[in-house]
């Protein structure tokens, strides 16, 4: 599982931008599918750079290459930080716990969303404004137009539109495109790579089982 180009931006912040709104910095998904989707997006960037791969289920690191990005290298010790190799599943599940801060921090620092604090039932939160609604809103634009007209789409996209689906996402970057668009996303997701599809399937299952046990 090697990337074919590269990218401007990490698969985990392009997710980051799709599951949230561009005007209000609110999230368009529960807090569990994004932050199962995050992680989800960053066990793939560890899988493009070719550090990770999925063998039998499990997440098994393959090089011993450090990434220059301090959230990539974080996720990373945590999984080397296992003497057994554990599945996709488990790692989904743990990672998710703190995929969202790591995220979040790395899009503050690159300056591509400011931190506000907002108040909701005498409680205070935290949400997150782009700096750039443009460069903020260009996922959701590049695939739901490559999808509507049908262009070729690279392994990397493809990942992030299966992890799209299975967050519940994949209907808002549609939009438009009809059933025809929707066709042609599934003919990509059965030719991309087996690593996305374990990954995707796994990310469908532990959002799936959240929300059965109530969290």
């Amino acid at each position: 599982m090697l990337a074919d180009r590269r990218r401007r931006e990490p698969l985990a912040d392009d997710f980051f931008r799709l599951c949230h709104d561009d005007r209000s910095g609110a999230l368009r998904l529960s807090d569990d599918a994004t932050r199962v989707g995050l992680a989800s997006a960053l066990i793939g960037e560890l899988g493009w750079a070719g550090i990770l791969t999925v063998e039998d289920g499990l997440l098994l690191v393959r090089s011993g290459s450090t990434p220059g990005d301090s959230v990539a290298h974080a996720v990373l010790d945590d999984i080397r930080g296992e003497r057994t190799p554990r599945d996709v599943r488990t790692w989904l599940t743990y990672l998710s716990m703190e995929a969202y801060e790591r995220v979040a921090r790395r899009m503050v620092a690159a300056n591509h969303v400011i931190p506000q604090e907002g108040r909701r039932l005498l409680r205070r939160f935290t949400f997150y404004m782009p700096t750039d609604t443009n460069d903020f809103v260009w996922p959701r634009v590049r695939l739901g137009t490559a999808l509507a007209q049908r262009r070729p789409i690279d392994q990397i996209d493809m990942h992030l539109l299966g992890i799209a689906d299975a967050t519940g996402l994949l209907s808002s970057i549609l939009d438009g495109g009809g059933q025809a668009a929707h066709a042609y996303f599934e003919h990509l997701m059965q030719q991309s790579h087996s690593d996305v599809q374990t990954l995707i399937q796994e990310t469908r299952v532990v959002i799936g089982n959240k929300v059965m046990n109530g969290r």
